[in-house]
């Protein structure tokens, strides 16, 4: 019986092992690595032009944790056409396992002047030349919240493209602080590829207009909300989840069968 135990416990414990590291492969965020490139990034003046791969996320504060994507008429501080705001991220190099892509966003829906965005659509590519499109970013009801594309499969690509799709007459602004990548950690790196091309991945706009105080409100935005208290749990892929959960409980049935047969052979 004592063996039996041995056994039971040696096979548990590998098991863990393993747990933990599937878990820490899964959390390595290919925006924060060094060499990482972005353009595109909106800046509003000179408050909203955040970093959006520092690692810090924005909260209900107006600054420049966040970087604001702004379109009102014809207002000469316009950093984008009011419809589609695009960012385009550099990996420096191929990852070939990447499984899941997030953007940190406010999701005001037109409160003080800040639109949610219609969609967040997601495209990749090895060569910042040709690009496949991945699916849109989904998030809940929470005011300032991650939006999360999932993958099925790994995917291998070197540039990461986000469209921000603005919908017209629901606010001013769109707020972007944080862009994440997240692969297993496990996947080979190609050979870097050409650089993007200046027309597919640059659109950024210089502002030289004074700092403001808060988000204005155009004609159709609703008027000024309170804002619900931010969500500031790191992002995780859903598949590390399910891969830790699966192999807890593979490690339960395996000690009840070497327990049973235990029991049987005494």
């Amino acid at each position: 019986m004592k063996k039996a135990l041995s056994i039971a416990l040696t096979v548990l414990l590998s098991l863990s092992v393993l747990c933990i590291t599937a878990f820490a492969e899964g959390e390595t965020n290919y925006a924060l690595e060094e060499g990482v490139e972005v353009s595109g990034v909106p800046a509003y003046l000179e408050q909203y032009n955040g970093n959006v791969i520092d690692g810090v996320i924005g909260t209900n504060s107006y600054d420049n944790k966040w970087a604001g994507f702004y379109w009102n008429n014809d207002s000469e501080n316009n950093n984008f056409d009011g419809i589609t705001g695009t960012i385009v991220l550099d990996l420096g190099a191929v990852r070939t396992d990447i499984t899941s892509i997030q953007a940190h966003i406010w999701n005001a829906q037109g409160a003080s002047g800040i639109a949610s965005p219609e969609s967040i659509v997601v495209l990749c590519s090895s060569d910042g030349s040709s690009y496949t499109e991945l699916g849109s970013l989904t998030y809940g009801p929470e005011m300032i919240d991650w939006a999360v594309l999932d993958l099925d499969n790994a995917v291998e690509a070197r540039y990461i493209k986000y469209v921000f799709n603005h919908t017209a007459g629901s606010g001013v602004f769109m707020f972007v602080s944080e862009l994440a990548v997240y692969g297993d950690g496990t996947g080979s790196v190609a050979d870097p590829s050409e650089a993007v091309s200046e027309g597919e991945a640059s659109t950024d706009t210089e502002s030289t207009e004074d700092n403001v105080s808060a988000p204005a409100e155009s004609e159709n935005a609703e008027s000024s909300a309170a804002v619900s208290e931010v969500s500031g749990a790191e992002p995780a892929s859903d598949n590390t989840v399910i891969y830790v959960i699966a192999a807890v409980v593979a490690a339960a049935i395996v000690v009840a069968v070497v327990l049973l047969i235990a029991k049987k052979k005494k």
